[in-house]
């Protein structure tokens, strides 16, 4: 057998070597041990599932005289099916497990890329603590080279940084109430209202800073109070005020 690759559904050459004396090998006999056969010198064989097979070849010469059987036992092992388990959204420095799952969890190693972030690498459900938002990709693999990979992508929500005042004068610095990382969030609410309670912005999503306007004005130097509702893994509201300086 000539293949590296002794796993289910792949090619494997099968070589004939035989020779006969004063005559030459013209017919070929081989039975793999599932059943199936094949009648040319070098067959390309599939084994569909893992096991271990007999495969026997008889050869006749072209005086037609027929060869005694020859045996060869062939180990096809195991294919690994892994899967890195639902994508995860998840606040920074907050673990969460990488639940991937696989058709046999003793039968293989495993082995994290990158390992960024992981309690450890070569385990099937390492302990995630990231900052950043990363794609893992899992390899599993056994004897035989048989090997699976799948990928998982960890999103961390970085904590935000809510200003308490920005100027809005036009001089091109802090013009702008810019929140960090709110972007994160694309199912937020963002409402703010003025001290009599008359809201004076509000969007859904973080479609770019507030600038200090109500329909095109600028508005008053005052503290207004503002409602962000981040929609998104069980957080609660963030309230607070922001001071409008010119």
């Amino acid at each position: 057998v000539i293949g590296d690759t002794l796993c289910p559904n792949k090619n494997l050459l099968f070589s004939d070597s035989s020779t006969a004396q004063n005559s030459t090998v013209n017919q070929w006999r081989w039975a793999f041990g599932d059943g199936n056969s094949d009648s040319i010198q070098s067959p390309i064989k599939k084994y569909s599932t893992h096991g271990v097979y007999t495969a026997t070849l008889v050869v006749k010469n072209s005086e037609g005289c027929t060869s005694n059987p020859a045996s060869k036992q062939i180990t096809i092992y195991k294919q690994p099916v892994v899967d890195a388990g639902d994508n995860i959204v998840t606040p920074e420095n907050i673990s969460v497990i990488l639940k991937a799952t696989i058709n046999d969890s003793t039968a293989f190693k495993y082995l994290w890329r990158p390992s960024i972030y992981l309690n450890k690498d070569t385990i099937l459900n390492p302990i995630c603590t990231p900052q950043f938002t990363t794609t893992y990709k899992i390899l599993a693999y056994g004897f035989g080279n048989c090997l699976a990979t799948d990928t998982v992508k960890v999103t961390v929500l970085k904590q935000l940084i809510i200003p308490n005042a920005f100027s809005p004068n036009g001089d091109n610095i802090n013009d702008r109430w810019e929140i960090n990382f709110l972007n994160d969030y694309p199912q937020c609410k963002i409402e703010i209202f003025n001290r009599a309670g008359h809201r004076v912005y509000f969007s859904v999503g973080y479609n770019g800073p507030w600038d200090g306007q109500l329909n095109g004005s600028p508005l008053p130097v005052a503290t207004y109070y503002y409602i962000i509702e981040l929609n998104n893994n069980g957080y609660t509201k963030l309230s607070g005020g922001v001071t409008i300086i010119r």
